[in-house]
């Protein structure tokens, strides 16, 4: 990204590489732990909004997987931001992303083994947890422009739900909101900045940026 001239502050999570703390190995995804990565992720930007260098310009959250839930919880802990962008951040609920990757993970991780009606079928039995976390509870309350990018062969995230939870946002009077399926492309869309998906998202980011200067 910093090759098409966007600052970008990224760290570790706690526990990783550099970053003290302990990583949350087990449950990931319990409600305590997004809510700590996302007062991590409410400090980044407002270091980021205090830095001379960069506070003048359009800046925003963008990430990859969990922050989907992390993110919109972020945003309430944040100093102002302008745009918010996902590959494969899931707006479905977390009990709902772990049934889909369950059932996923009986065909091999291999979306060519599951049909639309078997994925669907599946996805009318989900255990919810106690401590479920819905991002839509967040997002329908954000006014900013929202980029969401998927991968049609992504086994870990139902692009189905998400896209389809998407989109009646978008048809409730969320036009600040966009998704793209890239169908060829799996849950790790921004891994070469060859794919057409971090161009997508790049191209996004400017044209946002430019409209706020």
């Amino acid at each position: 990204m910093a090759l098409h001239a966007i600052a970008v502050l990224t760290y570790d999570k706690r526990g990783v590489g550099q970053s003290g703390g302990s990583y949350q190995r087990t449950d990931d995804i319990s409600a305590a732990n997004l809510a700590l990565l996302a007062s991590d992720a409410a400090a980044a930007m407002q270091w980021v909004s205090n830095s001379s260098r960069v506070r003048s310009l359009p800046g925003g959250f963008v990430a990859i997987s969990q922050s989907g839930w992390v993110v919109p919880m972020a945003l309430a802990k944040s100093p102002a931001v302008d745009f918010i962008g996902f590959w494969s951040g899931p707006t479905c609920t977390t009990s709902e992303q772990l049934q889909f990757q369950h059932f996923s993970a009986e065909h091999e991780s291999d979306r060519s083994r599951m049909t639309d009606s078997e994925i669907s079928v599946a996805m009318r039995h989900v255990d919810y947890r106690p401590d479920d976390i819905d991002p839509l509870s967040q997002l329908t309350a954000v006014s900013i422009p929202g980029l969401w990018l998927f991968g049609g062969q992504d086994p870990y995230l139902p692009i189905e739900l998400s896209t389809r939870r998407l989109q009646k946002l978008i048809d409730n009077g969320r036009s600040n909101f966009e998704y793209r399926v890239f169908t060829e492309e799996g849950h790790n869309l921004a891994d070469s900045p060859k794919q057409a998906s971090f161009i997508a998202m790049i191209d996004w980011i400017e044209r946002i940026a430019a409209s706020r200067r």
